[in-house]
């Protein structure tokens, strides 16, 4: 699964950009980031969990940061995330590499519809 805090990109954010990635990544319960990828993406790996659990947990997820409030210094700010979730029940035969670019099509899927959106590969 790959998420990107989609808010992140607010200019109010980028008085601790770190510290509120870190918030986020908080606020993910279940879904810990397990790492960067690219830029403002996280790439969270989640073992013996089916394509169901995983749109759950995203969902979970992605309500949980946008029913936060962060605190920068220009105030108070909300924050949303897009999520792509991709399976290997989904993408029979892949690698890992080819599993994380199923994830991240599916990202931009949920970007273009939006944002603050999970979007699962096909």
């Amino acid at each position: 699964m790959l998420v990107v805090p989609d808010t992140l990109e607010d200019p109010r954010f980028r008085d601790n950009p770190a510290r509120h990635r870190r918030a986020c990544a908080r606020r993910c319960g279940r879904m810990t980031p397990s790492g960067r990828f690219g830029g403002e993406e996280f790439l969270a790996v989640l073992p013996r969990c089916d394509g169901r659990a995983a749109l759950t947990i995203a969902e979970r997820t992605r309500g949980k940061v946008e029913a936060e409030r962060f605190e920068t210094t220009s105030g108070v700010v909300r924050a949303t995330l897009s999520l792509g979730v991709a399976t290997l029940a989904a993408a029979p035969g892949v690698d890992a590499p080819e599993l994380i670019e199923v994830a991240d099509r599916a990202l931009y899927r949920a970007k273009a519809a939006g944002r603050n959106r999970v979007a699962v590969s096909v």
